[in-house]
C-alpha cells in the first residue's frame, strides 16, 4: 500500500491545479508500479472517492492510523504550512519522502521563514527524504541532503501534433483578476495594444471568484471600452482556450505559496501557443531556452507601451 498524504484543502474532480495534478499523477504512477491500490489523502470536505486505482480520501483520525501500518508514505506539501510540522511529528518514526512545491521562499528575515525551517528541520528524522521540484527551488530551500524529485509520467502534456484550431489574434490570460499576478500591468497594456489594433482579442478566464476588487473595476473600465474586443469567461477547458490563442500571458511576480511547476506554460507549449511570463522562481531554468517562451523581468512590463509592444511582436511573429 503507498499513502500520498496531501495538505491541500480540497480534491475535486476534474483537478485544475498543479500541486493536486502531481500529487493524483504519482498516486496512479505508484498504483501501477506497485499493482496495488494507492490512498490520496487531502485536508477538504466531500466524500471519499476512487479514480481508477487511486482512493481519494479525508483526512481523519483513522485514516492516520492506517498511515502508521503503510509501507511507502509521500508527503506533498508546503513549507510554510503548519499541517507539514503536524503531519512529520505523527509520522516521525517511519520512513517516509516530503515533496516539497513551494514556489518562491519568504524572503530569509521573515519570521515565518526563519522559525517554520527550524521547526520543520526539528519535525524531521533521519527516516525522511526531502525533494524539491527544480534546482532553482533546491537552493532556495536552505536544507541539506534535499533531492530531486522525479516527476511521474503523465503528469506534463505531451506536445501534440497539429492541426490546431487556426489561432486567432488572441491574447489569452486564465486565473485571479489579481494584481500579485501583473493583472493591472496587463490591463495598462492591453488598454494601448486594443485602442491600437482591433483585430486583438483580450480573453480573461477567471476561473473563481477570488479576485480584488479594485483590480476587478479596472477590468471592467476596459471592458466597457473595448466590448466586442474584449472577452470575459469563467471555468473553461485549458487546451481549447489556449489552442485558438496567439499568446497567454502568465506575468506571475512570484510563485510564492504555489506550484514551482508552472504546469500551464507547458499546456501552452503543448499546443505551440506562446508564452510570456516573468523570470521568478523556475521559470528560467525550465524555459530559458524554449523558443515558445518569452522571459521578461518585472520592469519589462511594468511599462504599458513596452508590454503592449511586445505583445504584438509575438502576435505579428508568424506573418
Amino acid at each position: 500500500m503507498t499513502w500520498i498524504i496531501t495538505t491541500f484543502t480540497s480534491f475535486d474532480f476534474p483537478l485544475r491545479e498543479a500541486g493536486r495534478k502531481l500529487a493524483f499523477a504519482r498516486a496512479s504512477e505508484s498504483a501501477k508500479f506497485y499493482n496495488c491500490e494507492s490512498d490520496l489523502v487531502h485536508f477538504g470536505g466531500g466524500h471519499d472517492t476512487i479514480k481508477g486505482s487511486v482512493r481519494v480520501r479525508k483526512a481523519c483520525w483513522s485514516v492516520f492510523r492506517s498511515v502508521f501500518h503503510g509501507e511507502r508514505i509521500e508527503i506533498f506539501t508546503s513549507t510554510y504550512d503548519v499541517r507539514t510540522l503536524l503531519i512529520s511529528l505523527l509520522l516521525f518514526w517511519k520512513p517516509k519522502k516530503l515533496i516539497l512545491v513551494d514556489g518562491d521562499p519568504f524572503p530569509n528575515n521573515h519570521f515565518l521563514d526563519r522559525y517554520l525551517r527550524i521547526l520543520l528541520c526539528k519535525a524531521l528524522s533521519r527516516r525522511t527524504q526531502v525533494y524539491g521540484l527544480t534546482q532553482t527551488q533546491i537552493r532556495s530551500m536552505g536544507f541539506s541532503n534535499v533531492q530531486l524529485f522525479e516527476l511521474p509520467n503523465g503528469f506534463l502534456p505531451e506536445v501534440e501534433s497539429g492541426p490546431f484550431t487556426e489561432k486567432r489574434n488572441r491574447v489569452l490570460y486564465m486565473g485571479h483578476l489579481t494584481s500579485d499576478k501583473s493583472f493591472l500591468e496587463m490591463i495598462n497594456a492591453l488598454r494601448i495594444l486594443l485602442g491600437k489594433r482591433p483585430d486583438v482579442d483580450f480573453v480573461v478566464c477567471n476561473n473563481s471568484i477570488k479576485s480584488d476588487f479594485a483590480v476587478f473595476d479596472e477590468f471592467k473600465k476596459l471592458k466597457d471600452a473595448f466590448p466586442s474586443q474584449v472577452i470575459y469567461k469563467g471555468v473553461v477547458d485549458p487546451f481549447e482556450e489556449l489552442r485558438s490563442s496567439k499568446v497567454y500571458l502568465y506575468a506571475f511576480k512570484t510563485a510564492r505559496s504555489t506550484m514551482c511547476i508552472p504546469l500551464s506554460i507547458y499546456e501552452a507549449i503543448s499546443v505551440s501557443t506562446k508564452v510570456i511570463c516573468l523570470r521568478v522562481s523556475s521559470n528560467t531554468e525550465l524555459f530559458g531556452n524554449i523558443p515558445l517562451v518569452s522571459l521578461l523581468n518585472y520592469q519589462d512590463i511594468a511599462d504599458p507601451l513596452s508590454f503592449s509592444r511586445e505583445i504584438e511582436l509575438l502576435i505579428d511573429e508568424d506573418k
